[in-house]
């Protein structure tokens, strides 16, 4: 049985709004896992994670009202709203709770040659909060709505990891991994190309017992 802690972070998180151009921002995961050997060369891990995400939007002026929508949200817009425009920029933030279940195949034999293990599973997602705008097409105005958000999502993720320093009581690893949630991001009313995904870098410490 193997524990450790597990961070991550990928320069680049992707998810669209109703304009359906992709957004782009950094991204952050970070949490501690347990990884139990099933064979001579497989593994299954469990773990649990904070996960961040951010999209940078262009938007249009703000304007410091409050406004009532009757299309698709029926929402009305307390905190004020921002027309649509390429005057100034809105990041968009979003952060969950994550349950990563990976199974692991180390590739190559490990001698010469650090062992290299390639890692697939799902990781069950809660949204615990967000900072971000949608859109409303029949104002043309951008604005926060927590409500419409999907709660729940699951996520594929992928990943190709080295370990360094094997012997060390604290082995390291690293690698590149991928995710990509299979649902919109936006429940109500999504627009194209609403999943999130993110890649980049990712680092574990392994504390054996």
């Amino acid at each position: 049985l193997q524990s450790g802690v597990s961070t991550g972070n990928g320069n680049f998180s992707s998810q669209s709004f109703a304009d359906s151009l992709p957004l782009k921002g950094p991204a952050f995961h970070a949490g501690v896992f347990a990884k139990r050997k099933l064979g001579k060369k497989t593994a299954f891990s469990a773990g649990l994670n904070v996960a961040f995400y951010s999209g940078k939007q262009r938007v249009g002026v703000f304007v410091d009202s409050v406004r009532q929508l009757t299309t698709f949200f029926n929402t009305r817009t307390a905190g004020g709203f921002y027309r649509s425009g390429s005057s100034n920029w809105f990041t968009n933030r979003y952060y969950y709770l994550q349950l990563p279940l990976l199974l692991h195949w180390q590739l190559n034999k490990g001698n010469k040659l650090p062992p290299l293990e390639w890692e697939n599973g799902l990781v069950p997602s809660w949204l615990s909060g967000s900072r971000a705008l949608v859109y409303d097409p029949a104002s043309a105005i951008f604005f926060r709505d927590k409500t419409v958000y999907n709660r729940f999502s699951l996520v594929y993720q992928t990943g190709l990891t080295a370990t360094v320093a094997r012997r060390s009581r604290h082995p390291l690893t690293a690698g590149l991994y991928y995710n990509y949630h299979f649902s919109k991001l936006q429940g109500i009313n999504p627009p194209d190309f609403n999943h999130q995904s993110s890649y980049g870098i990712q680092f574990r410490w392994l504390l054996n017992k």
